[in-house]
């Protein structure tokens, strides 16, 4: 099991890698260089984010297997609502 974590860290630090690249290329202004279009630097940064969703889906997919096949699916969804409900910006002023 730990090796499957190890090739999971290891899929994150790349895809965060090619993302953060990309960014600070796109911050100093170089993302547009010739040699920059050469390298396929915006093609990288889109592969990095395609990494990130397989590792979310792999992750997911671990969480749901854990939880065991009876009430997992029902289990899965209302913990995930709450989740996504928790990180939900709302505006208490009104």
């Amino acid at each position: 099991m730990s090796r499957t974590y190890a090739n999971l860290d290891a899929l994150r630090c790349t895809a965060v890698l090619l993302v953060l690249f990309a960014h600070l290329l796109m911050v100093l202004g170089h993302l547009d260089d010739p040699v920059s279009k050469n390298l396929g630097v915006r093609d990288l940064a889109q592969l990095g984010v395609l990494m990130f969703f397989i590792h979310t889906s792999l992750v997911l997919m671990m969480s749901l297997q854990r939880l065991g096949p009876c009430k997992a699916t029902a289990r899965f969804y209302i913990r995930r609502a709450f989740r996504i409900y928790r990180e939900c910006p709302v505006d208490r002023r009104k």
